[in-house]
């Protein structure tokens, strides 16, 4: 059932239709599917309500910071990015915001900064290739963790955090290469 959900999601996310509604309604489609087989599968411990929480707030702050021009300072250094070099600075820059602070926050701190299509393909590399250093840097990593923990997996943040550290600056250099 959740495969059919799916499969059926992947191109209405693609049309016109608000994406709020549609993942709404394959959510309740998967829950109602989940209740049919087991009313006790379901349960308010399966929300992650710390990750969630933290991710909301930080997400709050960045979206004050956007709209008050926090960021709009740095559009001047960006102007026509097109080169392989503002690319990279431009992705860098988002990586790293998205370490400090998270993905979706960094990529709306930084999105007024970026002016041709080009460099806003950088910084969406930047923000989603480039978090995997701090545990925090993106709901997919916590959501992750959370779900590991719940099994009884234990991940040594110390060894997420070093890997992290050799791995982004490659994925995040190759992948703006391949943008020039």
């Amino acid at each position: 059932i959740c495969a059919v959900v799916v499969a059926v999601l992947m191109p209405v996310l693609a049309s016109p239709i608000p994406y709020w509604l549609s993942t709404t309604i394959a959510a309740l489609l998967i829950m109602a599917a989940c209740v049919r087989h087991n009313k006790y599968l379901l349960s308010v411990d399966l929300v992650p309500w710390n990750s969630l929480l933290l991710v909301t707030a930080v997400s709050g702050v960045a979206a004050l910071v956007h709209i008050i021009g926090g960021a709009g300072w740095l559009r001047d250094l960006t102007a026509g990015a097109e080169g392989f070099v503002e690319l990279v600075a431009i992705a860098g820059a988002g990586g790293v915001a998205a370490n400090v602070m998270n993905n979706i926050p960094a990529f709306l701190f930084l999105e007024p900064i970026v002016s041709t299509p080009v460099s806003y393909i950088a910084l969406l590399i930047g923000v989603n290739a480039g978090p995997i250093i701090t545990p925090w840097a993106s709901l997919a990593t916590l959501l992750w963790h959370d779900q590991l923990r719940r099994a009884g997996v234990d991940i040594k943040w110390s060894t997420f955090i070093i890997l992290g550290c050799i791995l982004a600056p490659v994925v995040v250099l190759l992948s703006v290469a391949m943008l020039v």
